[in-house]
């Protein structure tokens, strides 16, 4: 966890070694199988202004396309953040939506994001089960946005479970953005490394979901690819199309979001590595 999420009376704060050696242990070690949410920066610590710009820079991109999809206004929309963390994107997010609803399994994450989000009005965030969106209701939020969780969930089956939630929470037209890497080979994940997600399992699994495909992309230059994704609920029987045959846009996502900020070297040396090779079409 980053040392500068500080609580409002830091004479009750363990030392910081601690504390951070704790949450990660409850994070993901302590986890129940198959539950995970966004990651807690286990790499070099970002200070306060990267973590801000980074989430920002993120943020924007996501929402742009968003954007694009034609959805609802954004600004008189809201949107619900699966495995929000510690608020990187729910901050953001504030700025552009009527409202952000944020969820993670661990209360103690959502204690430090409501800290990290104080100062925005518009914000609920929550402790969810892990595998359902059950604190909302049917048709009730206008998007849906989960980026960089799924890739740590182990078991396939509970990434289904939250795909086809979000479609039911969306309303009509409602847009779902969501991101998954597209290079593991294990059926089953194992640490934080989550279970292979291929076309196949997505259509499997939405085919019979009121939703279309509206766009795909993947950064062509991120050496650990990732596919980004928006659907859009429809008010009938979803689109013909299969993620299988669906176009792929190459279009940046992380790539420029990260390279002037001091505490993102770890990034920068990453890019210089060769890709992993895409899996997504096994099978």
């Amino acid at each position: 966890m980053p040392a500068w999420v500080r609580r409002r009376r830091p004479q009750q704060r363990e030392p910081e070694p601690a504390r951070r050696a704790r949450l990660e242990e409850q994070y993901w070690t302590g986890l129940d199988a198959g539950k995970a949410a966004i990651s807690l920066e286990a790499q070099a610590e970002p200070d306060a202004v990267d973590f801000h710009v980074y989430g920002m820079r993120l943020a924007n991109r996501m929402v742009a396309h968003l954007e694009e999809a034609g959805g609802p206004p954004i600004d008189h929309s809201s949107i619900l953040e699966i495995g929000c963390g510690v608020g990187r994107f729910v901050l953001p997010l504030a700025c552009r939506f009527r409202h952000v609803h944020g969820i993670d399994i661990s209360a103690e994450i959502i204690a430090e994001a409501r800290e990290y989000c104080r100062s925005v009005p518009n914000v609920t965030l929550s402790v969810n089960d892990g595998e359902t969106l059950a604190a909302f209701a049917d048709s009730s939020v206008d998007y849906v946005l989960c980026a960089g969780v799924f890739q740590h969930i182990q078991q396939f089956g509970v990434i289904a479970g939250y795909l086809r939630e979000a479609v039911r929470v969306l309303t009509d037209r409602g847009l779902f953005l969501f991101t998954f890497q597209v290079w593991q080979t294990q059926a089953e994940g194992s640490g934080r490394v989550g279970a292979k997600v291929t076309a196949r399992l997505l259509d499997e699994t939405m085919g019979d979901l009121p939703v279309e495909i509206v766009a795909m992309s993947t950064d062509p230059d991120d050496p650990v690819p990732h596919f980004l994704v928006v659907v859009r609920r429809t008010e009938g029987p979803g689109g013909a199309a299969s993620f299988g045959t669906f176009p792929v846009e190459d279009r940046a996502l992380r790539t420029g979001t990260f390279e002037d900020l001091p505490t993102r070297r770890d990034l920068v040396e990453a890019w210089q590595q060769p890709q992993r090779p895409v899996t997504f079409y096994d099978e």
